[in-house]
């Protein structure tokens, strides 16, 4: 039931006047990325139109594939009479089947991402690289569908140019006050994979901007299933204080900490601890998206420059 709700919620407006960017700071973004002018040839070359991609086999696409000797029960409207009346052969003009293949932005506004200890919030990032990956895609003629990850979740189709990057904007730039985890329901990891899977086309472009709270070994299987059926790239959003080094180990400040990813929960007792915690938290991590053949990125809250850390995105 609450699989369902999350990708058929209708779009509403948000009631709230507060706002994690400003106009000026979505237009910007919108704008801050060059396109690539080979790779952007590239992908005209060898998907026709933007959304679109050449499939392996030949079909009734718009796109030519080769000519080949006429078979029984081929299309006698594809006949190329010149080149049959030059061999003397009936002759058959084939094509490259197509089918959608839209760059989808999911943006993680649940509770985890509500956080903060300098610069703002992992929510604020998420958006900020939705907009500057979005508007790289969109300035190229290229569809985008968007998933926001909220109470509720919500589920855009599709859309050619600037116009889905407008309802991102309103969608996932409401101001976001913090909430308890026990608050609300929030979907869980499993049921995101599942739902994308149903309505993602096979061999999509997905991008997964989150810090991945709640993902967990339990939902290896599904992330695997993720990564064979779409082309998956996972940017983990981390404030600096969720990536603990050992110069900011103070062995004279004791604590009691309880951690809580997924399923697993941790009584932490000692910085140490802490650090070993973390330290595991995010390699268990990197080997399940490798695993998945998932590429992985992270970016920190403070990086303003996208730029330097997803300008080269594509080759990731």
């Amino acid at each position: 039931m609450f699989h369902h709700h999350f990708f058929f919620t209708p779009f509403t407006a948000a009631q709230s006047s507060q706002r994690l960017l400003t106009d000026a700071d979505i237009n910007k973004l919108i704008h801050a990325a060059t396109l690539n002018k080979a790779n952007h040839t590239a992908q005209l070359s060898s998907r026709g139109r933007f959304g679109e991609q050449l499939a392996a086999t030949t079909g009734s696409g718009s796109d030519f594939a080769e000519v080949r000797a006429y078979h029984y029960g081929d299309d006698p409207r594809h006949i190329d009479w010149r080149a049959t009346a030059r061999s003397q052969v009936p002759l058959l003009r084939t094509y490259h089947n197509e089918f959608s293949q839209p760059f989808c932005l999911l943006i993680d506004r649940r509770s985890a991402m509500r956080f903060a200890t300098r610069k703002r919030l992992k929510v604020t990032q998420a958006l900020r690289a939705a907009l500057w990956l979005g508007g790289r895609e969109a300035r190229s003629g290229r569809e985008i569908s968007i998933v926001i990850l909220d109470t509720p979740c919500h589920w855009l189709p599709p859309q050619q140019g600037l116009l889905s990057l407008k309802l991102l904007s309103k969608l996932a730039n409401p101001f976001c006050p913090p909430i308890e985890p026990d608050q609300t329901h929030e979907i869980s990891w499993k049921a995101i994979f599942s739902g994308l899977k149903q309505h993602i086309p096979q061999g999509s472009e997905v991008i997964l901007l989150s810090d991945f709270s709640g993902l967990g070994t339990q939902d290896d299987k599904m992330l695997r299933m993720l990564g064979n059926y779409c082309r998956v790239k996972a940017i983990k959003v981390f404030d600096p204080s969720e990536a603990i080094s050992e110069e900011k180990l103070n062995p004279f400040v004791s604590m009691s900490i309880r951690l809580q990813w997924g399923q697993q929960v941790r009584n932490i007792k000692s910085l140490n601890d802490l650090k070993n915690n973390l330290l595991s938290r995010s390699e268990q991590m990197r080997k399940s998206f490798q695993q998945a053949n998932i590429s992985y990125l992270q970016l920190s809250v403070e990086q303003d420059d996208l730029n330097i850390c997803l300008g080269d995105i594509n080759e990731a």
